[in-house]
This record gives C-alpha cells, sequence and structure tokens, in this order.
C-alpha cells in the first residue's frame, strides 16, 4: 500500500515563491521585449494575424484569413468584366511592413503606418439575363455564371496599438488602403479592422 505523500509547509512556501517569481519573470519579459505576437483580426481579412518585431519600432504583420466577408453580397460592386459583385468570401494573404512609435501622453499605446501587399481569391457571379414584359409586368429569365480570380494589389496601412500593462495581451484597430493591381487594375478599397493579440 502506498503511503500519501505529504508536502511540509516549507516546500508550499518554495512553491510560492518559485511561482511567483515565474509569473513576475514572465511579466518583466513582456513589458521589456516582445519579439512575436499572435492573434485574431476582424475586417478585411478576418482571420489569424502574425507580427514579427524586429526592434527600433519596425515589424512584418501578416494576416491569414477570409477576404470579402464583410461585403454584404452582390451589393458590393466590382469593376471588372461586367461583374455584378461577388456573393461569397474567398481567402487573402496581406502582409505589411511597418513602422511603430510611442503615442505621445498616451501610455501603453502605440501607432503605426505601414505598407505591403495582399493575394487574394475571390469567385464572381454575372448573368445573362433577357427581359420582356406581360400585362404591365416585367418578367426575366437567364442563366447565371461564375468565375474563380486570383487578385494581386498594393497595401497601406495606419493603426493604434495598446499594449495592456503588465499584460502579454496588446489591442490594435487600423484604417487601411488597397490598390488592386491585377486583375481589376487601380481598384481601391479602405478596409478597416480590429483585433487582439498575445504577445511573446
Amino acid at each position: 500500500m502506498n503511503t500519501p505523500v505529504r508536502i511540509t509547509d516549507a516546500i508550499k512556501k518554495i512553491l510560492v515563491v518559485l511561482i511567483l517569481g515565474l509569473t513576475f519573470g514572465a511579466v518583466h519579459t513582456y513589458a521589456q521585449s516582445k519579439d512575436w505576437a499572435v492573434g485574431l483580426r476582424l475586417g478585411e481579412p478576418a482571420g489569424l494575424n502574425v507580427k514579427k518585431y524586429f526592434g527600433a519600432g519596425n515589424a512584418l504583420d501578416v494576416t491569414l484569413g477570409s477576404s470579402g466577408a464583410f461585403y454584404g453580397g452582390t451589393s458590393r460592386a466590382y469593376r471588372y468584366k461586367g461583374y455584378n459583385g461577388y456573393r461569397q468570401a474567398g481567402i487573402a494573404l496581406v502582409a505589411n511592413y511597418e513602422w511603430q512609435k510611442p503615442l505621445k501622453g498616451a501610455k501603453g499605446i502605440q501607432w503605426y503606418i505601414g505598407l505591403g501587399g495582399a493575394i487574394s481569391s475571390r469567385r464572381f457571379y454575372y448573368s445573362d439575363r433577357e427581359y420582356y414584359s406581360k400585362n404591365g409586368k416585367v418578367y426575366y429569365y437567364g442563366d447565371y455564371y461564375y468565375e474563380n480570380q486570383l487578385a494581386i494589389g498594393a497595401t497601406g496601412i495606419l493603426g493604434l496599438e495598446w499594449f495592456i500593462p503588465n499584460s502579454p495581451i496588446s489591442l490594435n484597430a487600423d484604417l487601411g488602403l488597397y490598390m488592386e493591381l491585377f486583375p481589376a487594375t487601380a481598384w481601391f478599397n479602405a478596409p478597416v479592422g480590429i483585433g487582439g493579440r498575445y504577445n511573446f
């Protein structure tokens, strides 16, 4: 029969000191140095966000997620081959190189600006309709078609990031500019986003 192991008061105190020391050390590390951050982003695109800090206020910000999910279906016009819009979300990869600086008078808040690029996939729907009228009513018939497209564009971003004191968590909000290079040359969009990241 095994004898239960009893933890003495001295061992308990040692464990408490170790736990507190590790916790303080981790918080101190977060406060002093952040090499990586992983989190989620809501907006355009919406998905997984990873940020690599290089020091001296420079960072690489990458998001892989859904493209077009917040555009409202076919209500979004897209100037390419006369398509009437895109009706479902695609996938987008966006990467920006950012320059990040403390915001004066706001403890823990930094502003950043960046440039980069994006590659995305979308499905476009268009129709071939014929209209006719009968008894004062308008009718139509026709077929719907779709085409999958790969899009490439240039991106810019301007945002704020709040590093919560004594915590590895940061919250961010940004406004971007997207200019498509291919296939719809010079098509512009101004995506916005919010997110949260775990810094380590």
